[in-house]
């Protein structure tokens, strides 16, 4: 089993500026979800789960945003795609 990337979440600090961004912030976010990341020639990966990304990408934001704000937004995403709408 490979271990996970210690040097991930540092290493993505550099995009913070970024992050300003709402668009790119929702972005980054759902590339994040549930997803195992893999440099290549280094032998870790990195994954976490939405609500985890949520709060990480919020804490790049500096906006006073919580894990919830990015959460719901791609619950609220994958509702639509479904044709249901549950929260507006």
């Amino acid at each position: 089993m490979k271990q996970k990337d210690p040097n991930f979440e540092k290493e993505i600090q550099a995009l913070a500026s970024k992050m300003e961004d709402d668009d790119y912030a929702k972005a980054f976010y759902a590339a994040l979800c549930n997803m195992q990341w893999k440099r290549v020639g280094i032998d870790y990966i990195y994954g976490c789960s939405w609500r985890y990304a949520g709060g990480m990408v919020a804490s790049m934001r500096y906006k006073g945003e919580d894990y919830l704000d990015f959460y719901y937004m791609l619950y609220k995403k994958l509702l639509l795609v479904f044709g249901k709408l549950i929260f507006l």
